[in-house]
């Protein structure tokens, strides 16, 4: 048994992972956490959401869920998200998977990395149309009806790592069929060049688990199986614990 943990993009939420779920195992445990203020939990957004915040939601799903061993997997906006939530609790993590998604360095935002900034006062930002992710006909309807717009602050707030997540096993997806993002491209050449990563190529839109779950699957599957029984990173002693006794 695996558990997955997925995590969603910019403006998107748990909906974006239905058809992915639906090709994975059924022994498996699957969590896909919504960032608070987006999609189901629009409601909750605020002009004082930051990116810690999101971490901070997935922080605590693993706490108070007691979740080990996990695949990481997060698409696009989400890998500044699981770079950071890697780097705080790596021994909780059995791999992590960039699904054609950021990689940040310590002290870097997502504008940073190349995404455009808001305009100044400008939240909760409004989702860019899904058509320039590559998506068309149906996908691209239904996507654009799905997306919700998301507070400034997490494009702007910047990282702090340490550098713990490195030690993870990590995987790098790129999706060939859209017009890409430099930053993308540098992280599967990165990627493609490193013998601590994993690289793929998928020909598909940016929206990968919406156009071609089922090769999605296959690769997390893949990685699961590939890191099944490697050895985990000892768990911090100074931390406090959260299992029962």
């Amino acid at each position: 048994m695996t558990t997955f943990l997925l995590l969603h993009g910019g403006y998107h939420g748990a909906w974006c992972w239905r058809r992915v779920i639906e090709h994975l195992p059924a022994r498996d445990v699957v969590h896909a956490p919504t960032f608070t203020g987006l999609a189901e939990r629009s409601h909750l957004d605020s002009p004082e959401i930051g990116l810690d915040v999101y971490c901070t939601d997935v922080l605590n799903l693993i706490r108070w869920e007691q979740l080990d061993d996990i695949v990481l997997v997060a698409h696009s906006f989400g890998g500044i998200v699981a770079t950071v939530v890697a780097d705080r609790v790596p021994e909780r993590i059995r791999s992590l998977v960039y699904l054609d998604a950021f990689v940040p360095q310590d002290g870097q935002s997502l504008v940073d990395l190349g995404w455009p900034a808001s305009e100044p006062g400008v939240t909760p930002v409004p989702p860019p149309p899904a058509a320039i992710f590559g998506l068309s006909g149906a996908d691209c309807e239904w996507v654009d009806s799905q997306m919700t717009p998301q507070a400034a602050n997490t494009a702007t707030d910047k990282v702090v790592l340490t550098g713990a997540y490195e030690a993870v096993d990590r995987t790098y997806v790129f999706a060939t069929g859209w017009d890409s993002l430099p930053h993308f491209m540098a992280n599967r050449d990165m990627a493609r060049a490193s013998e601590n990563w994993r690289a793929y190529d998928v020909d598909g839109s940016h929206e990968l688990m919406i156009d071609h779950p089922a090769e999605v699957a296959h690769i997390l599957v893949e990685t699961a199986e590939r890191t099944r029984g490697a050895p985990t990173l000892p768990c911090d002693a100074d931390r406090p614990s959260d299992r029962p006794a």
